[in-house]
């Protein structure tokens, strides 16, 4: 009786007015107003807000809940002792080194992501310059590249941990990281890494959690 569209996509809202739905509720966007019966005003592009939100409008639209429930995604004691065994079993001690973390992967293709030449460029001269040593982080899709990119740094200062991480244990490792290198955003409770091209005197695309519009000018990378 009642088909709740939550994906923005065309396809969405055609396949429940394909089905017959009688009613079809969902976010006015991509032409599809036409195929629901009950049309929830799309937002204007000023409001930044997360995806969830977007989705409780429209569950609100139906009378459900409508405050946001932020998740706490918190690492455990488990969670950070994993952490620091596991950055110490591969030769780096967080205690005496600075420790950067690389986010080298990107969902949906090599356009969003930092070329690999560069991560590599950049962690050379991490190392060279500021002693520091390379934790590579990724998904299970990634982790033929994070392997890839830590075996070519210089021996003893990087180490691959792409796919082997759950999201907490992530989290945890991302606390004992003084900076990370990311070709998007990461945020993640708990974690505040710095930015790394504060110690560079070249720009870095899309480097850090924070928004690149607080960068000074500087020259591309």
């Amino acid at each position: 009786d009642l088909g709740i569209v939550l994906p923005n996509s065309f396809h969405s809202a055609l396949t429940l007015w394909a089905a017959g739905v009688p009613r079809r509720v969902g976010t006015v966007k991509e032409l599809r107003g036409w195929l629901l019966t009950d049309r929830v005003p799309r937002r204007t592009r000023k409001e930044n807000v997360h995806r969830v939100v977007d989705y409780l409008r429209v569950a609100a639209f139906e009378g459900g809940p409508v405050e946001p429930c932020a998740p706490d995604l918190r690492p455990g004691d488990e969670d950070l002792a994993w952490a620091d065994e596991t950055l110490r079993a591969g030769g780096l001690d967080p205690a005496a080194r600075t420790l950067i973390a690389f986010n080298p992967g990107a969902t949906y293709g090599n356009a969003k992501r930092w070329p690999t030449d560069r991560y590599l460029e950049l962690g050379k001269r991490l190392v060279a310059e500021l002693g520091a040593a390379i934790v590579v982080i990724g998904g299970p899709a990634e982790q033929a590249l994070g392997d890839a990119l830590a075996a070519q740094l210089p021996t003893g200062s990087a180490l691959s941990l792409s796919g082997r991480t759950s999201i907490r244990r992530l989290a945890a490792l991302l606390r004992q990281m003084e900076h990370l290198a990311d070709a998007g955003e990461l945020l993640l409770e708990e974690a505040d890494p710095h930015r790394v091209d504060e110690h560079l005197h070249r720009g870095i695309v899309g480097l850090g959690h924070h928004a690149l519009e607080e960068l000074p000018p500087r020259e591309p990378a």
